[in-house]
This record gives structure tokens, C-alpha cells and sequence, in this order.
């Protein structure tokens, strides 16, 4: 029986320490994030102004193509999709798949970053995922179980859900 997605759906990690090598700590986020879902993962590189989109449904292909070198990763801006597709298309109609909510908090100085910082500490919710993004932070709190998406209102109710954590979050 599918769950429907709630508050109470939401769950804390323990954290751990990162493996050694960027490979490992990729694999690491990728495997975390992308556990128990199914469909592909949507990659975007932006490189002087030139959008290109990979999909992958390996995750260690994913991992291995990201940290070997590859021209098409190098001196590039590179970006994941956050929920897995349901065809190899980029659009919001495609998302098959959530499991996580997450937001972006951008931060233009240090003294942003060490507020941002303490706004999500006090925060009721620990996230279960913290990345920093050079520009900010990437804020993860991964779901208890796979939401799999069936119509539009469901979209919207998780759309509603990222939009609340980013209003009080400061996203």
C-alpha cells in the first residue's frame, strides 16, 4: 500500500563520517539520496553558456562518469535533478519519483553563511543531508519512504512543501 507524503514522513540521518576520495563521497551522496528509487537521474552541464543533459539509471556509472575526467564534466558547472525521472526528458511532468525535500540556501558573505547556519540549526527538523555548495548550501532531509508521484495535486503538495522550508529557511 503507497503511503501518502506527510510531516511525519520525514526522517532524521545519523551522520557519519565522509569516505576518503571523491569518488566514495559522491557514491555516498548519490546512494543516499537516490536509495529505493527508480527511473533516471537527470545530469546538467553548463559550460560558456551550453546546456547539455545526460540520464543515467546506474548509479555507480553516474559516480564513475562524474570523478573520471571525462571532457564533458571538466571546467563545467554540473547539476542533478533532484527526483528521478520517469523517461529520459528534464521536465517537471517526468518526475516519477521524491525522495527528499530540499532547498537552496544561497549565501553572499560569511556573515549570511554563518546565519543560514543558525537559523537550520535552530530549526525544528534536522536535515539529513547538509552540502555546501561554495555559494551556499544544498539542504537534503530525505523521506522515510519513496513517494512515488501519481497525479499533479501530489506534485503540488511536495512543491508546497520545498516552498514552506525555503520561506522559513531563508531560501
Amino acid at each position: 500500500m503507497e503511503k501518502t507524503l506527510k510531516e511525519s514522513s520525514l526522517r532524521e540521518r545519523p551522520q557519519t563520517k565522509n569516505s576518503t576520495g571523491e569518488q566514495a563521497r559522491l557514491g555516498t551522496f548519490f546512494e543516499t539520496l537516490f536509495k529505493n528509487v527508480q527511473g533516471y537521474i537527470e545530469i546538467r552541464t553548463i559550460r560558456k553558456g551550453q546546456v547539455k543533459q545526460s540520464f543515467y539509471s546506474d548509479l555507480k556509472r553516474l559516480t564513475s562518469d562524474l570523478t573520471s575526467g571525462l571532457p564533458e564534466f571538466k571546467d563545467t558547472n554540473v547539476y542533478f535533478g533532484v527526483c528521478p525521472r520517469n523517461q529520459k526528458k528534464g521536465r517537471e511532468e517526468n518526475v516519477k519519483e521524491v525522495s527528499c525535500v530540499w532547498i537552496d540556501l544561497d549565501c553572499h558573505n560569511d556573515k549570511e553563511r554563518i546565519e543560514k547556519l543558525r537559523s537550520l540549526k535552530r530549526f525544528n527538523l534536522r536535515p539529513s543531508i547538509i552540502v555546501n555548495s561554495g555559494r551556499g548550501f544544498h539542504i537534503y532531509w530525505l523521506l522515510d519512504e519513496v513517494f512515488v508521484v501519481r497525479d499533479q495535486e501530489e506534485k503540488e503538495t511536495i512543491k508546497g512543501y520545498i516552498k514552506g522550508l525555503s520561506k522559513v529557511l531563508g531560501g
